[in-house]
C-alpha cells in the first residue's frame, strides 16, 4: 500500500492531485474530485466529501470496514504492489471516463442550447431522448415533457396521417435503412400553425455499430418561403416586364407582363441567357 505510483499520501489519507494528474496524464480537476486511498477504517468517514467524481480504496481487514462497506470502491486487502498499481491506473482512467462524459455531455447541451434551430434526439421506437431549448420554445413545451414522448405526443396530434405524424416517421426510417445523413422539406403542423422545415437527420450509432437512434436539425423556412409567394404576387401585379437573373445571368424567374410582351414560352425563356 506504500507503492501506489509513487504518489505521497498527505494528511487523512489525501494525496497531492498534481502528482495524480502527472502520472496517469489526465486533466481532471482536483475542486471536483476525491481519491481516498488508506488501510485505516476511520479515515473512511471521510468519504467522498460530497464531490462528484471520487473514489474510496481500502486495504485494511475488511471486518474493520463492515460500517462503511457501501461507500467503499474497491478492496486492496493483501494485494501485491504490482497489482495495486494496475488497480490504481484502471480507477484513474474510469475516474476519467466519468468526468469526460459528463464534460462531453455539458457541451453537447450548451451547443444545442446556443442554435437557432430546432434539435432532437430520438430511439428507435421515436421517444425523444433529449430537444434543445428552441425545439421546446416552438412547441410550447418544457424539455421534460419532450423527453419520453412522440413527436404526436408533442404535437398533440391524435391521427398519423395528420401532418407532421407520418411523413417525420417516414424520413427517420429512411435514415435508419440507409445509415446516413439525409435532408428532407417537411410540413409540420404546430399548433394553428403550419411549418415549413428543410431537416437534416442522421443515424445515431452504439459502440459496436448498431444503430440506436437518431437525431434531428430542423430549420424553419416557412417565413423564406412566404416571401416567395409575396414576391412571385408582387411580380404578376406590376405592369412592367420583370426578369430576375442570377449573379451568373441564369433567369430565376419572369412575370406575365414579360411573357406577353416578348411573346416567348417557357421553353424560349428557359433557353435565355
Amino acid at each position: 500500500m506504500e507503492k501506489l505510483q509513487g504518489i505521497k499520501p498527505v494528511g487523512r489519507g489525501a494525496f497531492h492531485w498534481e502528482e495524480v494528474q502527472e502520472v496517469q496524464r489526465f486533466a481532471l480537476p482536483e475542486e471536483r474530485c476525491t481519491l481516498l486511498i488508506t488501510d485505516d477504517s476511520r479515515l473512511l468517514s471521510v468519504g467522498r466529501a460530497g464531490q462528484e467524481f471520487s473514489a474510496v480504496i481500502y486495504g485494511g481487514d475488511i471486518k474493520d470496514a463492515e460500517d462503511y462497506i457501501d461507500g467503499i470502491d474497491q478492496f486492496w486487502a493483501g494485494y501485491p504492489d504490482r497489482v495495486c498499481e494496475k488497480q490504481f491506473a484502471k480507477l484513474i482512467g474510469n475516474m476519467y471516463a466519468h468526468f469526460r462524459a459528463h464534460f462531453d455531455h455539458n457541451v453537447l447541451k450548451a451547443i444545442m442550447d446556443s442554435s437557432q434551430d430546432m434539435m432532437w434526439v430520438k430511439d428507435l421506437k421515436g421517444l425523444h431522448l433529449g430537444v434543445n431549448r428552441k425545439f421546446a420554445e416552438v412547441v410550447g413545451k418544457t424539455k421534460e415533457e419532450c423527453c419520453g414522448a412522440t413527436q404526436n405526443d408533442i404535437l398533440d396530434i391524435t391521427e398519423e396521417s395528420a401532418f407532421g405524424g407520418g411523413e417525420c416517421s417516414e424520413s427517420e426510417s429512411e435514415v435508419i435503412r440507409h445509415g446516413e445523413m439525409m435532408s428532407t422539406e417537411e410540413l409540420v403542423q404546430i399548433g394553428s400553425d403550419m411549418k415549413q422545415l428543410t431537416t437534416y437527420k442522421a443515424p445515431i450509432y452504439d459502440p459496436f455499430g448498431k444503430i440506436v437512434g437518431t437525431t434531428g436539425i430542423g430549420h424553419d423556412v416557412t417565413e423564406l418561403n412566404n416571401m416567395g409567394l409575396e414576391l412571385g404576387i408582387l411580380l404578376e401585379n406590376l405592369p412592367l416586364p420583370i426578369i430576375l437573373c442570377d449573379e451568373n445571368f441564369n433567369i430565376i424567374r419572369i412575370n406575365d407582363r414579360f411573357r406577353q410582351v416578348t411573346q416567348m414560352g417557357a421553353m424560349e425563356v428557359a433557353n435565355m441567357r
